[in-house]
């Protein structure tokens, strides 16, 4: 980073620093004020659920010890005798008290629910103890077992209900044992340390709130609000019947996001700090970033200059061009067009065809579209037409293109003129006079069927004709007449041949046609075709000619040699039985 050609004043200097201090303070302090509420958020969930399972604990403890007595032989046998001295003398000697069993009330109600023993702790003193537990015989009076929170006259308590039974638990009850603990605020804070201030009250207040069950303590009903720097936390609790009993309101202290918000402060400090040493450090270093851009410019105006040299010299001599993904056209170089006779206006948005020439085999292409829309790299001859018509030949390398976001958009194409070449290949296979195949070439196409057949079991047959007393031609009308009947002989051969098929001159007047998937009894009416063709043409200066014909088909054990010399031996064997016919052998 650096200030061109200007220097930075102390005013523009301190209006920068402070927006830039502000705007990260703002910034960073919304980025992480929500991390810190919603962490202060599960800490007072936490909190609250560790509250709600102590209680549901304590209540456990109640269900437990309170059985403890109601399955025992001699509580049975206690509630069968009711004079007070078997109490002193059969309950439980040397127990511990009430506060250390964690109880701070025990009744003995017998199976017509009279009260026949009680018994409180000194922690807390209730006024009229006689009508508080005719209230609690009154709330559970069926024949059910329980734990569930209460409140009569005002007092808030767990309250366990357990039927007495031997310790067999085959008896018929007779009675039941309630055992309670009193709540207090003190539960909230005392036994919660984490929670600042908690309130009792008896109102209840959103009704329509959804209940929740934790445990023992069957329905609760928690609904969470923010006060300054507090969570306050209203718990309403319902007794197993669904009754509302009491509320308690809780403030649980946001330790977490105070804490937060002095991080915030600290790091806004240090980012500032921080600031302020880069800002210094900067504006000592712009004078010479400023001359270092310069010469940089500078550098890259050179190389840009360069790099447009290269790229006006690849235009100019590379042929080039692009297309979108189904072949059109969308760029040229001034070398293609040149090449291909097109202007690069008549070239853009036109199908890549505009080129092609009618000759290529048409497998060319498929397998160039095979392999490019695979994003694969295709290399091969391409035979392509000018605009006037004229044929030329490109060695072409295409490649797919891709967009930044890695999506194929199109192919590129470079081409490198090899018509001269093409035409030097031409002419080391073709036999100058009659523009056929010679025998360098035929020979390289013998090899390849031979291993075709070999490898995939393909059929592959030759005919080998000779012109009959061709030799009295060069004699009586001289060479050049000669000349002429051969080349008229080729052009009978290649009209009367598949396009597949292959024709040549073997040497002299004798020819030769390659081909394959032909049947004897086809090979052997498409040699008579061309033997009836010879004798019924015209041909200069001498008229009617005819020709010998020897048939020959590739076989396992044959070599070229031998295939030919087959052939060779049938024709032969036509030109001793008369001539102007076909054999084979």
């Amino acid at each position: 980073m650096y200030f061109k050609n200007k220097k930075i004043t102390f005013i523009n200097f301190f209006f920068l620093y402070i927006f830039l201090v502000s705007t990260f303070s703002f910034i960073s302090y919304y980025m992480f004020i929500d991390n810190f509420q919603e962490l202060e958020s599960n800490k007072n969930k936490n909190d609250i659920s560790a509250l709600l399972s102590n209680m549901s604990s304590k209540m456990k403890h109640m269900e437990s010890v309170t059985n403890d007595y109601s399955y025992w032989d001699e509580t049975y046998n206690f509630m069968k005798n009711t004079n007070s001295s078997y109490i002193k003398e059969n309950f439980r000697k040397g127990t511990t008290t009430l506060k250390d069993m964690g109880i701070d009330f025990i009744i003995y109600v017998n199976s017509n629910n009279k009260i026949v023993y009680t018994n409180y702790t000194q922690d807390y003193k209730i006024e009229n103890t006689k009508n508080f537990e005719n209230k609690i015989i009154q709330i559970a009076l069926n024949n059910r077992e329980f734990n569930s929170v209460f409140e009569v006259d005002s007092i808030i308590f767990y309250l366990r209900k357990s039927k007495i039974v031997d310790s067999d638990g085959k008896s018929t009850s007779n009675g039941y044992i309630y055992s309670g603990k009193i709540i207090d605020k003190n539960i909230f804070t005392k036994d919660n340390y984490k929670f600042k201030e908690s309130t009792i009250s008896f109102v209840e207040k959103d009704v329509n709130a959804k209940k929740i069950e934790i445990n023992y303590l069957h329905n609760v009903r928690i609904s969470t609000d923010m006060k300054n720097e507090y969570f306050v936390n209203s718990i309403e609790f319902f007794d197993i019947f669904n009754n509302y009993v009491f509320t308690v309101e809780i403030k649980n202290a946001m330790d977490i996001l105070s804490s937060g918000k002095k991080t915030i402060l600290l790091y806004n400090i240090a980012i500032a700090l921080l600031l302020l040493i880069l800002f210094i450090i900067l504006s000592r270093a712009q004078e010479g970033l400023s001359k270092d851009n310069s010469k940089l410019e500078l550098e890259i105006q050179k190389r840009t200059k360069k790099l447009n040299e290269y790229l006006t010299i690849v235009n100019k001599y590379v042929t080039i061009s692009s297309t979108d993904l189904e072949g059109n056209i969308t760029d040229v170089s001034e070398a293609f067009c040149r090449i291909s006779g097109y202007t690069k206006e008549e070239l853009i948005g036109q199908p890549h065809s505009i080129v092609k020439h009618t000759d290529t085999d048409p497998i060319v292409y498929k397998e160039l579209w095979d392999t490019i829309t695979e994003d694969k790299k295709w290399v091969g001859e391409v035979k392509n037409k000018k605009k006037n018509g004229e044929e030329y030949w490109v060695l072409a390398h295409i490649d797919p293109i891709f967009a930044d976001n890695g999506k194929k958009i199109g192919y590129t194409s470079i081409r490198q003129e090899i018509t001269d070449k093409k035409r030097v290949e031409k002419l080391s296979v073709t036999d100058k006079l009659t523009q056929l195949y010679n025998r360098v070439k035929l020979d390289e196409i013998f090899t390849i069927e031979i291993a075709k057949f070999r490898r995939y079991n393909t059929s592959f047959s030759m005919i080998l004709l000779d012109i009959d007393h061709f030799k009295e031609v060069n004699d009586t009308h001289g060479h050049n007449v000669g000349d002429t009947i051969l080349r008229e002989i080729a052009n009978i051969l290649k009209s009367s041949v598949r396009v597949e098929d292959v024709v040549g001159r073997w040497g002299g007047e004798e020819f030769i046609i390659l081909t394959n998937n032909y049947s004897i009894e086809g090979l052997l009416s498409l040699a008579e075709k061309v033997r009836k063709n010879i004798e019924n043409y015209d041909f200069t200066v001498v008229g009617k000619k005819t020709a010998s014909f020897g048939i020959s088909t590739l076989t396992e054990e044959d070599t070229q040699e031998s295939m030919v010399a087959r052939a060779d031996k049938s024709l032969y064997h036509a030109k001793k039985t008369g001539r102007n016919k076909v054999c084979l052998h």
